[in-house]
């Protein structure tokens, strides 16, 4: 994220975030 300094997590919450995403995405067809 933009802000790594103060939100050190927001990083991993937006992979984690994609990665679901893309699981979601892989059941659904």
């Amino acid at each position: 994220a933009v802000d790594e300094e103060e939100e050190p997590n927001n990083d991993v919450t937006e992979t984690e975030a994609v990665r679901l995403d893309a699981v979601l995405h892989t059941f659904a067809k």
